[in-house]
């Protein structure tokens, strides 16, 4: 298992292009993925999960990736999140 926390720097933060996008590359691999915000964790590959988080601009949120391709898909889901312009 690999994890990494980041800061939303997107003005609005994970809105439902960005959740779009997110949601798709993370189902595009194997292993696990989630993303959790204090105490609520939920599966990256889930429209609900990540829209029941509400994660805004500013928020500190931690994904973590476990399975074969943990490595890969944890950071090109947060290059992804990071790069993300509205």
């Amino acid at each position: 298992m690999v994890s990494q926390e980041i800061t939303i720097i997107n003005e609005t933060g994970v809105h439902d292009r960005l959740a779009t996008g997110l949601i798709k590359k993370a189902s595009s691999y194997k292993c696990e993925i989630l993303i959790s915000k204090g105490k609520s964790k939920m599966n990256a590959k889930s429209v609900l999960g990540i829209c029941c988080l509400g994660i805004g601009k500013g928020d500190r949120i931690e994904i973590e990736a476990n399975g074969v391709d943990e490595e890969k898909a944890l950071e090109e889901i947060v290059q992804y999140i990071l790069d993300f312009k509205k």
